[in-house]
């Protein structure tokens, strides 16, 4: 026979059972999905169905978003073509910067030896357009780390800026 103080704690550890299971135990799972880190980034099917199946995940331990299942998969998509693009976008960057450090640097040569068809002006207006490049890539890089952390999000887990799409087809 279990007296007052029994009953009560007897109760009392059922109720902790009760919100463990209920509450904690699956925000847990939930966080531990999130943990999971990934340094390729699947081809866009695969990870639409990654995204697909963490909202199932949420959805099932009361942690789900307001928005509905098209809405997810527009915005994996979003931030999947964002990605791409901006990759794309991210070599022209690159390929132009070479381009102006290899004008800037025959010019300053030119301009060293005396050659008056360069101008300091024209020198200085070479380095605007590299410093312009520079900003491009880094806006890029930001742009992409942005585009990352939110896809990752979608799909439960952290995308770094090391991360990269395995397919690059569009």
């Amino acid at each position: 026979m279990l007296g007052r103080l029994g009953k009560n704690c007897f109760f009392n550890a059922f109720l902790l059972f009760l919100f463990l299971t209920q509450y904690a135990l699956p925000i847990q799972c939930a966080e531990a999905d999130n943990d999971i880190s990934a340094k390729q980034i699947p081809s866009l099917d695969e990870t639409l169905n990654i995204v697909l199946k963490h909202s199932k995940t949420l959805k099932k331990n009361n942690r789900s978003r307001k928005n509905s299942t098209p809405d997810l998969v527009a915005a994996a998509k979003q931030y999947y073509y964002e990605l791409q693009f901006k990759k794309e976008q991210l070599k022209v960057a690159d390929e132009v910067k070479g381009y102006f450090e290899k004008a800037i640097s025959k010019a300053e040569e030119k301009f060293e030896a005396g050659d008056t068809g360069v101008s300091q002006s024209s020198l200085t207006k070479m380095k605007l357009g590299l410093s312009s490049a520079e900003n491009d890539i880094i806006k890029l890089n930001s742009e992409m780390h942005i585009a990352k952390v939110s896809l990752g999000e979608l799909m439960g887990r952290k995308l770094t800026s090391e991360s990269e799409i395995t397919d690059l087809k569009i």
